[in-house]
């Protein structure tokens, strides 16, 4: 309890008191944010400073008038600053949860066109294929019409099978 009572005599001031104001000097150990001396703001100020990142208190410093603005009104203004700052995390987080969704959206379909597109090649490969079989056929078709062209035509053979045909009808 020395401490406590060190902090009664020496400084006049509570525990509590003296334990922010270390905390104050330690974040802002020369006294100055943004090259502005705030020695002169009071430790309720200096405190409510602290809170802030160095980004947000030189935000703050340029935009407002700290030795006239009360502690509530410096409240109320750094809620704002942190609430804008918050507002804003939540919309990057909102936006890289949109662009995720929209990324795993295409994804899927490119997935589902590189599938149809797999489809259709192999079925161009299968009507290759069959072209392929056509052609040969006809090829082949062309050859026997060509040879049955080049044979001299008995005309009482044809008769005989044109003959049969009719009678297995």
């Amino acid at each position: 309890n020395s401490f406590e009572a060190y902090c009664d005599t020496e400084t006049k001031m509570k525990r509590q008191s003296v334990y922010r104001t270390i905390s104050v000097v330690e974040s802002i150990p020369d006294g100055k944010i943004c090259h502005i001396d705030v020695t002169n703001l009071g430790i309720a100020k200096l405190s409510m400073l602290t809170t802030l990142t160095e980004d947000q208190r030189t935000e703050l410093v340029q935009s407002a008038d700290l030795e006239s603005t009360t502690v509530k009104e410096l409240k109320a203004k750094i809620d704002e600053l942190t609430g804008a700052v918050q507002r804003e995390k939540e919309l990057k987080e909102q936006w890289h949860e949109q662009a995720k969704t929209e990324v795993d959206r295409s994804i899927k379909r490119i997935e589902d066109l590189n599938d149809t597109i797999d489809r259709l090649e192999n079925k161009i490969k299968e009507m290759d294929s069959i072209n392929s079989s056509l052609a040969e056929e006809i090829e082949d078709l062309e050859k026997q019409i060509d040879d049955l062209e080049s044979q001299p035509i008995d005309v009482k053979a044809v008769e005989v099978i044109l003959a049969d045909r009719k009678s297995v009808v």
